[in-house]
């Protein structure tokens, strides 16, 4: 029984022995109708207290046998008002006996910890498992498991069907009904919920009984620990995760438990920010960043203790009993919902691909169990379609479909993770395990090839140098002949991504600008060496460079994140650095102009010149205050063309200070505002005697601008610009940065995958597919492999084809993985401890 209870009787037994004690003082007075008002008081408190007791903890007690004394008492003091002696005696009596009654109190009400846990899902049990075990070997605590019901919603926010999961729990969990748990009277000292949406989920709802803003009424610490687990990446994006933080069992508990202390300091900072900034020191109490349960049902679920039906082991075991790779495929609401037809069509290519894969590579899909409520009640004209793909699925019987209460079996048993973004992909990472999210637009309807693309490259004659985005490499294309004729490994230990995003030719020298990159590094095409410069204070970050320039044989690389100008003497290749003025983060476009480099401010009017001759910098305003420029380039003495957040085109004479502004008109010009902060709505431009050409970051369409009429007009770059290929990235261009040479324009298309060149005169498009050769393949799974353990992330499937399903198989069928050798985390002892 709860200390809350024991507190409350106890509390109630004062209140009677004081009322006992106003007896006495008025026992022989005049006031005998106010004394027998005082007994029928004490006699009722005492019944009611007796009554608790006993519906608490049974008949038989020594303190209600004492209280039915006491109350018989009391009934003779009513009979014997007029003896004043008699009625003394009497009172003397019940006072000795309500101070023996409340000994008896303390000895028949234990001293004890009442802890009631609330999970409505039994598939999402495991987020509050091991506060509960924790609990339940706590020998002064009584724990109890009470799933309640939940309901299917209609869209005008009705409930539909009653749900009730009691008997889907562990069978070492000892289960209360709902409906036998007294909570008024009971009074739990702490319940703990995962539920925290109370009336805010449109799908589904728990009984109104139990939300949280009801709950906090039978009990004074109401604990709120989320079902599911973030990625630590959302700690960066408020947007993303206040959907997360401003619910109702956040506002509602006492205390709110999540995952990690980034995310505890997320959780704060946006709470505060609603409630405002008096508030900041509330939330720092209330919210712990002690970490999530799911973890230790995770590390305690081991292969060899699982029950698995021989259904199951006939799509695992391979001829000669040993098991396939298993591969978890996770489809969630979410994507159902933005994607909807395609999200479809993705699954059943999905499903060739496993079929294709059955020999070695198991499929265990495991789709979100509200997914079919969803499509009732939010895309009903999906349902028939997904319901056919499920039962075809089913019918074919080579994959394991799992709507298991048991999530953690699934977990264990796979080797990779495939699918939507979900709080289940923090557990495979946690567990060392390969995860892939994937991407609904990229459908493997041919084989797969590694092609070759690029950020940035350099003109060489008839060939391009370029450092493919994924790889390790240096490679030399000849456009004429479709030949690769050079492809080396850089000199550089680091495997991210995006090592160099620019590069330069001088003379002989290919010169590869870090990005990513620990090192400068130069390679002499006459001589066929390699020279590297270590980058200082550039371990684990990324972005560097934004932008470079080359004034009198010294190259200046300009920081993105850096905190220094990087100088180089090319003659000498003498090193510096130099201190950048604070707080100058820039966009990735600049223009250079004899000694002077232009560039951008982030989320600003203004242009940044900086002298590479005196190292001065200045600052200007250009035009309007609420623009924001991504690109500048130089067109004429004095003269800059720059491009705003609408598209629209800004001329600028530097030293008359003249701004003329070409809005655009462009039918149907629009813009992904969620890709802009990564490259722009315009990402670079260029320029030829009759137009400057200015080619889209996250805009849907090209642009040029008549340097004579300042005409806008759409540029043509791609027959496909507009369709869903700009849906296959993540944080990357749809192009590369365009260079333009005797009327033709040329760049990487990252969605074609493909070198591109085009006569803007003739509006014509040439394209060449760069593969990998087929010596570098093994070594380029390595680099996958290695990418994976570098970075501790999850790969996204990316429509460039480097991170992509095959690959991700390849990988899982050369290694074993297990959890033997993780790191223990008991987390659910913590939260207890915290929270009791």
């Amino acid at each position: 029984m709860s200390k809350a209870v024991r507190k409350q009787l106890l509390g109630a037994m004062e209140e009677l022995q004081r009322a006992n004690q106003m007896v006495g003082k008025n026992v022989g007075g005049t006031q005998q109708e106010q004394v027998y008002e005082l007994l029928v008081e004490c006699q009722e408190c005492a019944i009611a207290i007796g009554n608790q007791i006993e519906q608490l903890y049974g008949e038989g007690t020594q303190s209600v046998s004492g209280l039915e004394r006491y109350c018989e008492m009391i009934y003779q003091m009513t009979q014997h008002l007029e003896n004043i002696i008699t009625c003394k005696e009497l009172y003397a009596l019940a006072e000795n006996m309500l101070k023996k009654i409340r000994v008896d109190m303390e000895n028949d009400i234990p001293n004890r910890t009442e802890a009631v846990f609330l999970p409505y899902k039994a598939s999402m049990w495991d987020s509050l498992e091991s506060v509960w075990k924790a609990a339940d070997k706590d020998l002064d605590c009584d724990a109890y498991v009470i799933p309640i019901p939940y309901y299917d919603k209609d869209p005008d926010g009705s409930f539909r069907e009653e749900h009730y999961e009691g008997e889907l729990y562990p069978k070492n969990v000892p289960i209360t009904r709902f409906d036998n748990y007294d909570f008024g009277m009971r009074r739990p000292d702490i319940i703990f919920i995962h539920n925290p949406y109370d009336d805010a989920n449109f799908v589904t709802s728990v009984h109104p009984f139990f939300y949280a803003k009801n709950l906090k009424k039978f009990t004074d610490r109401l604990v709120y620990i989320p079902y599911f687990i973030l990625d630590e990446a959302m700690t960066k994006d408020r947007d993303a995760i206040k959907p997360f933080c401003i619910t109702s069992g956040v506002i509602h508990a006492s205390k709110v438990v999540v995952q990690s202390q980034d995310m505890r300091q997320i959780y704060i900072e946006i709470m505060t920010e609603a409630a405002g900034e008096n508030t900041r020191r509330y939330w720092e109490q209330k919210i712990l960043g002690v970490g999530s349960p799911k973890l230790d049902k995770l590390f305690a679920t081991k292969k060899e203790d699982l029950e698995i039906s021989n259904e199951w082991l006939e799509r695992i075991e391979k001829a000669d009993g040993s098991w396939k790779n298993i591969v978890f495929y996770n489809t969630g609401v979410t994507a159902l919902l933005k994607y909807d037809e395609q999200i479809l069509a993705k699954m059943q290519d999905v499903f060739r691909v496993f079929r294709e894969q059955k020999d070695n590579v198991t499929l265990l899909w495991r789709p979100h169990p509200l997914i079919k409520a969803t499509l009732e009640t939010m895309r009903p004209q999906l349902l028939v379609k997904y319901e056919n793909i499920v039962e075809q699925y089913k019918a074919e019987g080579w994959g394991i479909y799992d709507d298991s209460a048991d999530m953690n079996r699934a977990v264990a048993l796979s080797d990779a993770y495939y699918g939507d973004g979900s709080s289940i992909v923090e557990l495979f990472l946690k567990a060392g395990k390969d995860v892939m999210l994937q991407n609904p637009y990229l459908i493997y309807e041919k084989p797969i090839k590694d092609c070759l693309w690029s950020l940035d490259f350099a003109i060489d004659g008839a060939c391009i140098w370029f450092v493919p985005f994924w790889y390790n490499l240096l490679c030399c294309y000849n456009v004429r002949d479709g030949k690769i004729e050079t492809m080396m490994e850089l000199p550089e230990a680091n495997h991210l991504w995006a090592l160099y995003n620019k590069i330069v030719k001088v003379d002989s020298r290919i010169i590869l600008i870090p990005n990513n990159a620990t090192k400068l590094c130069i390679y002499d095409t006459a001589i066929q060496n390699w020279k590297t410069f270590e980058i200082e204070e550039s371990k684990g970050q990324q972005d560097l460079f934004c932008a470079y320039g080359i004034w009198n044989e010294v190259l200046y690389l300009f920081p993105q994140s850096y905190p220094y100008i990087v100088k180089l003497d090319l003659s000498t290749y003498k090193l510096e650095h130099m201190k950048m003025r604070e707080g100058k983060g820039v966009q990735k476009e600049s223009c250079t102009v004899a000694s002077k480099i232009y560039f951008l401010p982030r989320h600003t009017n203004h242009v940044l010149i900086y002298d590479m001759d005196d190292h001065s910098i200045i600052e200007k305003e250009v035009g309007d205050s609420k623009d924001e420029y991504f690109t500048i380039c130089n067109v004429k003495p004095n003269q800059f063309y720059l491009s705003n957040q609408n598209g629209d085109i800004i001329v600028w004479d530097e030293v008359s200070g003249e701004i003329t502004k070409h809005n655009n008109s462009i039918e149907d010009f629009a813009v992904d505002n969620g890709k802009v902060s990564y490259y722009g709505v315009l990402n670079n431009s260029v320029f030829d005697e009759k137009y400057v050409y200015f080619v889209p970051g996250a805009a849907n369409k090209a642009l040029k601008i008549d340097r004579e009429t300042n005409e806008i007009e759409e540029m043509y770059l791609d027959n496909n610009l507009h369709n869903v290929k700009k849906e296959l990235y993540a944080n990357i261009p749809m192009y590369s940065k365009v260079k333009f040479r005797d009327g033709q324009m040329y760049g990487f298309d990252m969605g074609d995958k493909k070198f591109f060149y085009i006569d803007c005169e003739k509006q014509q498009r040439y394209e060449y597919t760069i593969e990998m050769d087929d010596t570098w393949k093994d070594k380029a799974d390595e680099w996958y492999d290695v990418h994976g353990k570098y970075t501790n992330i999850c790969r996204g499937e990316y429509g460039t084809y480097y991170l992509h399903l095959y690959q991700m198989l390849r990988k899982i069928t050369r290694e074993n993985i297990s959890m033997e050798n993780m790191l223990k985390e008991e987390v659910g002892q913590a939260i207890y401890e915290r929270c009791k």
